[in-house]
Protein backbone atom coordinates (compact mmCIF):
# COMPACT_ATOMS: atom_id res chain seq x y z
CA UNK A 1 0.00 0.00 0.00
CA UNK A 2 2.80 2.24 0.89
CA UNK A 3 4.36 1.66 -2.07
CA UNK A 4 1.42 2.60 -4.42
CA UNK A 5 1.01 6.12 -2.28
CA UNK A 6 4.52 6.86 -3.40
CA UNK A 7 3.83 6.28 -7.06
CA UNK A 8 0.98 8.37 -6.65
CA UNK A 9 2.20 11.36 -4.91
CA UNK A 10 5.09 11.29 -7.01
CA UNK A 11 2.97 10.93 -10.62
CA UNK A 12 0.65 13.82 -9.70
CA UNK A 13 3.97 15.75 -8.29
CA UNK A 14 5.21 15.43 -11.65
CA UNK A 15 2.26 16.59 -13.15
CA UNK A 16 2.06 19.45 -11.39
CA UNK A 17 5.61 20.18 -12.07
CA UNK A 18 5.29 19.79 -16.04
CA UNK A 19 2.57 22.05 -16.40
CA UNK A 20 4.81 24.96 -15.03
CA UNK A 21 8.38 24.39 -16.47
CA UNK A 22 9.09 25.10 -20.53
CA UNK A 23 9.92 21.91 -22.20
CA UNK A 24 13.56 21.73 -23.59
CA UNK A 25 14.77 20.87 -26.88
CA UNK A 26 18.01 19.15 -26.10
CA UNK A 27 19.70 20.67 -28.70
CA UNK A 28 18.63 24.79 -27.48
CA UNK A 29 18.28 25.63 -23.97
CA UNK A 30 17.20 28.88 -22.81
CA UNK A 31 19.96 31.40 -21.40
CA UNK A 32 19.77 34.92 -19.46
CA UNK A 33 20.66 37.64 -21.34
CA UNK A 34 19.18 40.84 -20.20
CA UNK A 35 17.34 41.84 -16.69
CA UNK A 36 15.96 45.44 -16.10
CA UNK A 37 14.47 47.25 -12.61
CA UNK A 38 11.39 49.25 -13.53
CA UNK A 39 8.59 50.92 -11.80
CA UNK A 40 5.24 50.63 -12.08
CA UNK A 41 3.02 53.50 -11.33
CA UNK A 42 -0.63 54.85 -12.06
CA UNK A 43 -0.30 55.15 -16.21
CA UNK A 44 0.05 51.59 -17.89
CA UNK A 45 3.67 50.36 -18.28
CA UNK A 46 5.43 48.00 -20.92
CA UNK A 47 8.63 46.42 -20.55
CA UNK A 48 12.10 48.31 -22.48
CA UNK A 49 12.34 47.55 -25.90
CA UNK A 50 15.83 48.07 -26.57
CA UNK A 51 16.64 45.65 -23.43
CA UNK A 52 14.35 42.55 -24.80
CA UNK A 53 14.57 42.67 -28.45
CA UNK A 54 18.35 44.14 -28.80
CA UNK A 55 20.19 45.28 -31.94
CA UNK A 56 23.01 42.71 -32.77
CA UNK A 57 24.47 42.74 -36.02
CA UNK A 58 26.09 39.11 -35.71
CA UNK A 59 22.86 37.31 -35.25
CA UNK A 60 19.09 37.12 -36.55
CA UNK A 61 16.38 39.11 -34.99
CA UNK A 62 14.46 36.14 -34.08
CA UNK A 63 17.98 34.39 -32.48
CA UNK A 64 18.78 37.80 -30.39
CA UNK A 65 15.47 38.83 -28.55
CA UNK A 66 13.62 37.23 -25.67
CA UNK A 67 11.36 34.54 -26.03
CA UNK A 68 11.13 34.20 -21.99
CA UNK A 69 10.92 36.72 -18.96
CA UNK A 70 10.39 35.88 -15.44
CA UNK A 71 9.52 38.85 -13.62
CA UNK A 72 9.06 39.68 -9.77
CA UNK A 73 7.06 42.14 -8.06
CA UNK A 74 7.87 44.07 -4.67
CA UNK A 75 7.11 46.43 -2.60
CA UNK A 76 2.96 46.46 -3.56
CA UNK A 77 0.31 44.70 -6.28
CA UNK A 78 0.22 45.39 -10.08
CA UNK A 79 -2.17 43.79 -12.38
CA UNK A 80 -1.15 43.10 -16.30
CA UNK A 81 -2.38 41.86 -19.26
CA UNK A 82 0.05 40.00 -22.09
CA UNK A 83 -2.17 40.82 -24.64
CA UNK A 84 -1.63 44.56 -25.16
CA UNK A 85 -4.85 45.53 -23.23
CA UNK A 86 -4.40 47.87 -20.49
CA UNK A 87 -5.18 46.86 -17.24
CA UNK A 88 -7.08 48.63 -14.61
CA UNK A 89 -6.80 48.50 -10.79
CA UNK A 90 -9.70 45.82 -11.03
CA UNK A 91 -8.96 44.11 -14.66
CA UNK A 92 -6.24 42.12 -15.14
CA UNK A 93 -4.02 39.43 -13.51
CA UNK A 94 -3.09 40.27 -9.84
CA UNK A 95 0.34 39.68 -8.62
CA UNK A 96 1.75 40.95 -5.37
CA UNK A 97 4.82 42.12 -3.01
CA UNK A 98 7.24 38.81 -3.60
CA UNK A 99 5.11 37.28 -6.18
CA UNK A 100 6.41 36.28 -10.03
CA UNK A 101 5.12 35.08 -12.89
CA UNK A 102 6.25 34.26 -16.43
CA UNK A 103 5.51 35.94 -19.67
CA UNK A 104 6.57 33.20 -22.70
CA UNK A 105 7.08 34.20 -26.36
CA UNK A 106 8.49 37.66 -27.85
CA UNK A 107 4.85 38.50 -28.23
CA UNK A 108 3.55 38.31 -25.07
CA UNK A 109 7.06 40.30 -23.69
CA UNK A 110 5.95 42.98 -26.70
CA UNK A 111 2.21 43.15 -25.38
CA UNK A 112 2.96 43.20 -21.94
CA UNK A 113 1.31 46.21 -19.56
CA UNK A 114 0.90 46.55 -16.17
CA UNK A 115 -0.17 48.63 -13.57
CA UNK A 116 0.00 49.43 -9.77
CA UNK A 117 -3.18 49.29 -7.65
CA UNK A 118 -2.28 51.23 -4.79
CA UNK A 119 1.41 52.43 -4.58
CA UNK A 120 4.50 52.10 -7.18
CA UNK A 121 5.61 48.92 -7.58
CA UNK A 122 9.06 47.90 -7.97
CA UNK A 123 9.59 44.82 -10.64
CA UNK A 124 13.17 42.88 -11.18
CA UNK A 125 12.74 41.15 -15.51
CA UNK A 126 15.31 38.69 -16.19
CA UNK A 127 15.11 37.66 -19.98
CA UNK A 128 15.70 34.41 -21.81
CA UNK A 129 16.51 33.57 -25.11
CA UNK A 130 17.62 29.98 -27.22
CA UNK A 131 20.84 29.37 -27.58
CA UNK A 132 22.19 26.17 -29.25
CA UNK A 133 24.34 23.90 -27.57
CA UNK A 134 25.30 22.73 -31.03
CA UNK A 135 28.05 24.63 -33.17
Amino acid sequence: MKFILFFLILAFSSIELSGQQPQFNVTQYRAAFAKEKLVVSNTVKTLTSSVYAPTITDASGARSRADYALITVESDCLRYWPTGDDPTTTDGHKVCDGGSFFIYGFDNISHLEMIRITTDVTIQVSYYRFMSNTP
